[in-house]
């Protein structure tokens, strides 16, 4: 049977699932940083992303902000959260449809569905959960086009350099 303790941990922790996906979605890249630790191991190389890394907060949220303001609209659909806590560590498996769309040429899809599952590790932190690493893994097939990605980043930096 569960502790109260232990149920309380996987509500937080379901929590912050959930503001992982609603933050993204909202363009809210401080309150995205806000649920990570100081440095975190950041790795989408199983999703066909950059090899695994290591960024501090603020440089996860710029990098979220590089490609995720560019988007018209994007939706985190998190599901299926497996957790297990020991003491002040968790380990956190998350079902993720994370869908994007942004305006592409006539006869190019207009958006790219990745089907996910996010690899979480959460340490307890002055009484608080913040993820310290964050492994993005491909779990099925996508669909769409994935150029939207380029597309979006480089509308974000069009935006950002105000042309």
């Amino acid at each position: 049977m569960l502790t109260l303790q232990e149920l309380s941990d996987r509500g937080e922790i379901g929590d912050i699932v959930a503001r992982l996906g609603y933050t993204q979605d909202d363009k809210d890249f401080d309150g995205l940083g806000a649920l990570f630790a100081d440095r975190i191991g950041f790795d989408m190389s199983a999703a066909g992303g950059d090899p695994a890394t290591e960024l501090t907060r603020d440089e996860l949220a710029d990098l979220a902000r590089t490609v995720l303001s560019g988007f018209t609209a994007t939706q985190h659909r998190a599901g299926n959260v497996l957790t297990t806590v020991d003491g002040d560590i968790a380990h956190c498996r998350v079902m993720v449809e994370a869908w994007h769309t942004v305006p592409t040429d006539p006869g190019i899809a207009d958006f790219f569905t990745a089907r996910n599952n996010w690899l979480l590790r959460l340490k307890r932190v002055d009484g608080r959960w913040l993820i310290t690493r964050w492994a993005i893994v491909k779990a099925a097939p996508s669909d769409g086009y994935q150029g939207v990605y380029q597309l979006a980043q480089a509308r974000a930096a069009q935006e950002q350099g105000g042309t």
